[in-house]
């Protein structure tokens, strides 16, 4: 064990080195100062010896696919490849840390026990940033799945009382709350709209960048009354928001049974210290 943490130490503080050594040489050569030590303990170190190499193979390739197309579903806009790559090394790097910290613990206190706890780490530190990644993703997304019945409702409110469908759609992007996915993605197809971008080109790209079944429901019963017209616009609209609504309950409901399986484990454990404190005093009393 200890062979293992000298040999995790010295690799780490190898890769720190040379990673930390060569943005010193990036930045004098541009005329920069210092360079960013979160990128040298990291970025770098994780990005050329580990990704640089890894990323030839297909499962770090379906990783970094995964990563990118959660990234530009979170940022709504589209990013380049080198960002996500940056992403997915800050995780690993994340995690090489971890090893490479605990093991120069455990080589200075003479602590090789440590080293599981660092490996572990070292495995884990990654995993979970990954998932935290796909977590928010599947928050936006459930963010927008409760929004849509609201929209939906006031923009068949508006076109009931007259207005057109184009109005109705650009007081709704510029009333609605400020940094929610929904209608950030809805203000930036209608800015699409007012630079010249077709309505349909703008409601297709709205559909793409928000990513949800639902929202592509609604933007193809709007291009479809849109190029029909008529009085039963509103009726399809009221049909359209019926629907909604049934799936805003349904993901209630399946949220609130996700928050009864999550205090499961917690009444077992509070029931299982109930018990221990009443039996105890007949245990120790019959002893």
């Amino acid at each position: 064990m200890r062979l293992l943490a000298l040999f995790i130490a010295g690799g780490w503080l190898a890769m720190t080195a040379v990673s930390l050594l060569s943005k010193m040489r990036e930045g004098r050569i541009a005329g920069r100062g210092l360079p960013n030590w979160r990128d040298a303990l990291l970025i770098d170190p994780a990005d050329r010896f580990i990704l640089k190499r890894a990323v030839r193979l297909a499962p770090v390739q379906s990783l970094l696919a995964a990563v990118h197309a959660d990234l530009q579903r979170l940022e709504g806009r589209s990013i380049a490849v080198a960002e996500s790559r940056r992403e997915l090394a800050r995780s690993v790097g994340t995690g090489l840390l971890a090893a490479g910290l605990t093991a120069c613990v455990a080589i200075s206190a003479d602590a090789a026990e440590a080293m599981p706890a660092g490996l572990i780490a070292a495995v884990l530190l990654p995993v979970s940033k990954i998932r935290s990644l796909r977590k928010r993703v599947e928050e936006q997304r459930r963010a927008v799945q409760r929004e849509l019945p609201e929209l939906l409702s006031v923009l068949m409110l508006l076109v009931g009382a007259g207005e057109s469908l184009q109005n109705a759609l650009l007081r709704c992007a510029r009333e609605g709350a400020d940094g929610h996915p929904l209608y950030r993605e809805l203000r930036r197809a209608m800015h699409a709209m007012q630079n010249g971008e077709s309505f349909q080109q703008a409601m297709d790209g709205f559909a793409r960048r928000v990513g949800v079944q639902e929202a592509s429901i609604l933007t193809s019963a709007l291009m479809l009354q849109y190029r029909k017209g008529g009085s039963d616009f509103v009726h399809a609209l009221r049909e359209l928001s019926f629907n909604l609504w049934e799936k805003r309950k349904s993901l209630a409901r399946t949220k609130g049974e996700e928050a009864v399986s999550k205090l499961s484990l917690p009444l077992v454990l509070i029931f299982f210290v109930l018990m221990v404190i009443i039996g105890s005093p007949a245990i120790l009393g019959f002893n």
